[in-house]
């Protein structure tokens, strides 16, 4: 295997061709709760290139934050830093595009997906004092993962002749592989203060979302999605945010009312198109149609 080179000082100092991708840009938020509910705030396009930007993931540490960007006709990884005000690249690898990046729980290194041209698609690993990275699965195809912990993660595997795509975890040390269901939905998260991954099950009509708990292997409905929206994060234990055409929406799980209320409408910002979504210590990504 080639060596595969990724510039990953700066990180821990502070399936398609790209053509067929829509456009898109990341834009990052301040998000903060008030009396009346929520305001968003300094809103900053962090990608500001044309083409697919997509899948933001924050730092650890909350300085920064990952995202896929098309480059040369390829899509690599790119790292915006709130300090500096700038995005960088972060890899240079003609042959392959990358997509969904990580940092790992324990900071060591970042995850991704990687597509080459030949299609074969893969999930890595990185870290500064490698010169290969570390295929961390290939006998399956990832298209979405969280981490749960250092050693598990759990994924959407994609469909294939025989089966259909599936939700399941993970175990690198083991190399144990559990399905936990079918047809799930794109968004997976580790849910906050909980030992606990949500998923969207989209088995019923009405799309929903569902808790996990792995220590009880036990399952938990939380809510139904906004009609045929499967694009979520966590801003709080108990708070889901999910983004449909320019409107932002919360459910809050210990509210009884248990209804999806408007959190903010981005057409403010003559913004549109909502997609993915990523959340960190006050700041909110929000994915949106490219113009």
């Amino acid at each position: 295997m080639k060596k595969y080179t990724f510039l990953l000082i700066a990180v821990f100092t502070i399936c398609s061709s790209v053509v067929a991708q829509p456009n898109t840009e990341v834009f990052v938020f301040d998000l903060k709760e008030t009396d009346s509910g929520f305001n968003l705030s300094n809103p900053v396009n962090v990608s500001e290139n044309e083409g697919y930007d997509n899948q933001p993931s924050f730092v650890v540490d909350g300085s920064g934050i990952f995202y896929s960007s098309t480059r040369n006709g390829q899509t690599d990884i790119a790292l915006y830093s709130f300090e500096t005000g700038e995005s960088q690249f972060l890899n240079n690898t003609p042959a392959l595009s990358e997509y969904s990046p990580v940092q790992t729980p324990d900071k060591s290194g970042i995850s991704f997906i990687i597509l080459s041209e030949d299609g074969t698609q893969q999930f890595w690993k990185v870290t500064p004092t490698q010169n290969e990275p570390k295929i961390l699965e290939s006998e399956v195809v990832i298209g979405y993962y969280t981490w749960y912990t250092n050693d598990i993660y759990f994924c959407f595997v994609l469909a294939d002749d025989d089966n259909p795509a599936t939700f399941q975890q993970h175990t690198i040390s083991t190399d144990d592989k559990k399905v936990l269901g079918t047809n799930p939905g794109r968004s997976l998260h580790k849910i906050p203060g909980k030992d606990a991954i949500s998923f969207i099950d989209k088995n019923t009509s009405e799309w929903e979302i569902k808790a996990y708990y792995p220590e009880s292997k036990s399952f938990e409905t939380l809510a139904n999605t906004l009609p045929e929206v499967e694009d979520m994060v966590w801003i709080s234990e108990t708070v889901m945010v999910m983004g449909s055409g320019s409107k932002l929406y919360f459910f809050d799980t210990k509210n009884s009312a248990n209804s999806w209320e408007l959190l903010y409408d981005l057409s403010e910002f003559e913004l549109n198109g909502i997609t993915r979504l990523a959340y960190h210590n006050g700041k909110l990504a929000v994915v949106v149609a490219g113009k």
